[in-house]
């Protein structure tokens, strides 16, 4: 189709592919099925140097035309990752023309689908240099998708996110967060940048990353937006910021503090809100403020608490992700929560999340895993109550999923029961007997795992001694049928060779075993002549009492037998 002469037609055609292909499966597929690796040789030919202005508008159709056939259509996008076509598209964002990147950045966008495994894959490919280069631009699609790649680059990843952040990236950011210039739209995503980078797993805090936001004055900003907010959509997300930001951060806790404008009740406040999306979210930042934080939990409750009518309209919700949201809050604001006590709250709240790891939409599972991941290591008795409502085997099952975020969702969450000794018990003998369960917890448990050492270390003790499951025949162990004419059993206990029957004089120094227990058991009326000598000469016997199986109880440690007790 595009061995064409001219470079207009080239153009012409790959502009024409990406009109009729733009929101339309059947078309997208139709191409794909036809071949779409010319669209990537158009973008990597660069022999037509003689008419450089002819080849960039080739190459800027075809990664138009790429970006429409990719656009929401994962088998498409598979096909073009297999193709090369990231490495084609990043020769676009070396352009020295704005349109040109944008284009580029546009398509390698499209490209990263709905996955966040594909999205942070292509994120890396760009590299941290060009992710930084993006929030320079001028324009609002290539500050998008440079917000965007920023967050697939170090969502819930707290390596990547210190590499954004030794990078320079943060200050720009701010400077974003500050520019009277900058769009609602890009505003709303460079805030929430902002509050992903500040946290990892389970809402483990980055104080690397909440002391880059204080250090660049990041703070008042968001407190000024939060207090004079251009839309509650801003407004509730900049909250939820904030939360992070302060997270388990005594030092930005107390500078969030000395802001005189920011008060609880301008979150207590968005709870009331109409619209469901903005009252779940603002349940959310409270979460955030309170997770881990007795004080301000109490600030919480002075500010006037929560009612629990404001929850139940999302756990009675079909909606399994409101579910799962408002359950994790409920746990964290028991204390906050007025009409209603703590440990039905909790139990609650812990029930439903368990019960989500059975839905048939993986991505609820995959979040019902991290939320209860986050509760594992906030108050004590959590991950007991975890384990009485079964989560423990549901976790194990999710292991073998094929979806490798339902399977890293599940490891996190096993990794951090681990500290929990009955938990840790439970799942040391169930890797001890399921072949290569704990071989899957750890690959699966991600780049920064959080498990308890001693667990690892007594399971690779218990390795080297050797499992169970090495002695199973499928494992190459040995068969648990025995040979019945084997010359080599073990004699009966008490039997003695008929040499040594026949010849008693060669056993005459051998010990005297002690009595048998049917024996030691027997009336006192017929004790073994062993012991009868004994108590002929009358000699007394110190017998300490040991087990409730012997039929004397005292207080003292020893009781002195005499025949004549015996006889009584």
């Amino acid at each position: 189709m595009f061995c064409f002469i001219t470079e207009d037609l080239q153009a012409g055609a790959a502009a024409a592919l990406a009109a009729a292909c733009s929101k339309n499966i059947d078309n997208q597929n139709r191409v794909i099925n036809e071949g779409a690796r010319p669209l990537v040789e158009l973008i990597t030919d660069t022999r037509r140097g003689d008419n450089r202005k002819g080849l960039i508008t080739v190459q800027v159709k075809a990664a138009s035309a790429i970006e429409a056939l990719a656009s929401l259509n994962p088998a498409s996008q598979k096909k073009f990752l297999e193709l090369g076509a990231p490495n084609a598209l990043m020769l676009l964002l070396k352009d020295g023309s704005v349109d040109v990147r944008e284009q580029g950045a546009c398509a390698l966008w499209a490209l990263a689908g709905n996955t966040k495994t594909q999205q942070k894959n292509i994120a890396e490919r760009i590299t941290i240099t060009h992710i930084i280069q993006m929030l320079l631009e001028p324009t609002e699609k290539l500050l998008n998708v440079g917000c965007m790649m920023a967050i697939a680059f170090g969502s819930e990843n707290i390596a990547n996110q210190n590499k954004l952040a030794a990078a320079g990236a943060f200050s720009q950011l701010v400077r974003l967060l500050r520019s009277p210039k900058t769009s609602i739209r890009v505003l709303l995503k460079v805030i929430k940048v902002l509050g992903i980078l500040c946290t990892g797993v389970a809402y483990q805090n980055n104080k690397v990353t909440q002391g880059k936001i204080a250090d660049e004055g990041g703070l008042p900003v968001l407190v000024n937006l939060l207090a004079k907010p251009p839309n509650d959509e801003i407004q509730v997300e900049v909250a939820f910021t904030l939360g992070t930001v302060v997270l388990s951060n005594h030092e930005n806790q107390e500078k969030l503090a000395e802001e005189a404008t920011f008060k609880f009740d301008t979150l207590l406040t968005m709870l009331r809100s109409k619209d469901e999306e903005i009252c779940l979210r603002a349940g959310m930042a409270l979460t955030i403020f309170a997770f881990n934080n007795t004080p301000q939990q109490m600030n919480i409750k002075q500010a006037g608490g929560i009612s629990y009518n404001v929850f139940n309209k999302f756990i009675q919700s079909n909606d399994e992700f409101y579910q799962c949201y408002a359950s994790f809050q409920i746990v964290v604001l028991a204390r906050v929560i007025t009409d209603k006590d703590q440990v039905s709250l909790t139990a609650q709240g812990i029930m439903m999340l368990v019960s989500k790891l059975n839905s048939t939409e993986e991505n609820v599972v995959v979040l019902s895993c991290s939320l209860l991941a986050a509760l594992s290591h906030t108050r004590a008795g959590l991950t007991d109550a975890m384990i009485t409502c079964g989560a423990l085997d549901l976790l194990v099952n999710k292991l073998d999923s094929p979806n490798d975020l339902v399977r890293n969702g599940a490891a996190v969450a096993l990794g951090y029961l681990t500290f929990n000794k009955t938990a840790y018990r439970l799942l040391f003998s169930l890797c001890r007997n399921v072949p290569n369960l704990f071989d899957k917890i750890m690959k699966n448990i991600g780049e920064e795992p959080k498990i308890s050492q001693e667990f690892i270390e007594d399971f690779q003790q218990a390795t080297r001694i050797g499992l169970p499951t090495q002695c199973l025949e499928s494992n190459g162990g040995h068969s648990l049928q025995r040979n019945k004419t084997s010359s080599n059993r073990r004699p009966k206990t008490g039997t003695l060779p008929s040499t040594a029957r026949s010849n008693p004089s060669e056993n005459k120094n051998r010990a005297v075993s002690a009595p048998p227990m049917s024996l030691r058991h027997r009336s006192k009326h017929t004790l073994p002549e062993i012991i009868e000598p004994v108590f002929k000469k009358g000699i007394s016997i110190s017998m300490r009492s040991t087990s409730s199986s012997v039929g004397f109880s005292s207080e003292n440690s020893s009781l002195d037998l005499k025949p004549a007790d015996i006889n009584k």
